[in-house]
């Protein structure tokens, strides 16, 4: 049970930081991307810029043996999803694609299925709270 409520707040602070990040985007998006980066490390309690320079296949495989809970890597491949889409909007094209990748591995490996490029935020961050069991209203409690 203590487990548990650990998790659920740890969730919480985690879409929480997704919403700043998306507020933060239209003015610079390369900041945004670099929230969700810190985020993900919070998720995997791993050193994030060392796990993120890694090939996408060798990524999806250090996760998937590091971390056992699926909801936590559904929040991070759609993280990874939105921070390429916001390296994009910052003109690193490099890197966007490799996030893009990043994600699609770890969805594979994870069974996750990943909303289209077209999809809009909000639905990817309404994806990861349906996944993790918050809704809406509980964003701001963290």
């Amino acid at each position: 049970m203590l487990e548990q409520d650990y998790l659920v707040k740890m969730i919480r602070r985690l879409v929480a930081g997704m919403c700043l990040a998306q507020r933060k985007r239209p003015k610079d998006p390369e900041l945004a991307a670099d929230m969700l980066e810190a985020l993900m490390g919070d998720a995997l309690d791993m050193d994030v810029h060392m796990l993120l320079g890694l090939a996408p296949e060798s990524f999806a495989s250090i996760v998937a043996v590091s971390q056992s809970d699926p909801r936590l890597a559904d929040f991070v491949a759609h993280t990874l999803s939105l921070e390429a889409r916001y390296l994009q909007d910052a003109g690193d094209l490099e890197r966007a694609q490799l996030r893009s990748n990043q994600a699609q591995s770890l969805a594979a490996a994870f069974g996750i299925e990943l909303a289209s490029q077209a999809a809009d935020e909000e639905d990817i961050i309404s994806s990861c709270e349906a996944c993790l069991g918050v809704d809406a209203d509980s964003r701001d409690e963290a």
